[in-house]
């Protein structure tokens, strides 16, 4: 095996890590194909369409990109996912409260009293990752570092 790994099951490579923050095309390459998916997840279960999907995960890398250096992984219970969600989560909210500032309805005031009085969804602080999205995951990590180890 080349490289340090965390030993918990959520853990990213701290390498992969190490060279995004370096910049490093390939490794945030790597980043994208290996989180975009579970982003996506995440802005779906809020219902986001494909659209507002794609420009919130643009947003959320964007945030990482510039976050990135003070990402801290010597905590235990620090992980990058964690910190993704909360990332992702201030995303869609910020992504929700445009979207309500900035619709407008037919139908004059009483509609548009009704259309203001409709909740924005409720994006909780419990990071949506069900079995399935997080074992897919799993399954793109072990693709992206099957070529670390030997046979």
């Amino acid at each position: 095996m080349t490289g340090p790994t965390r030993a918990s099951g959520d853990a990213t490579r701290l390498s992969l890590i190490s060279r995004a923050r370096r910049r490093d095309a390939d490794a945030w390459r790597e980043l994208v194909a290996l989180y975009g998916p579970l982003i996506g997840h995440w802005c779906r279960r809020f219902n986001l369409d494909p659209h507002e999907t794609a420009d919130c995960a643009q947003d959320v890398f964007q945030a990482v990109a510039t976050g990135l250096a003070g990402f801290e992984h010597r905590r235990q219970d620090a992980t990058f996912r964690g910190w993704l969600w909360v990332i992702a989560r201030n995303k869609i909210r910020d992504h929700t409260r445009r979207v309500a500032r900035q619709a407008s309805a037919a139908g004059g005031s009483s509609v548009m009293r009704q259309f203001h009085a409709i909740a924005a969804p409720d994006v909780s602080e419990d990071d949506p990752t069900d079995r399935v999205a997080w074992s897919q995951v799993i399954q793109r990590a072990l693709v992206q570092v099957r070529s670390e180890f030997e046979p």
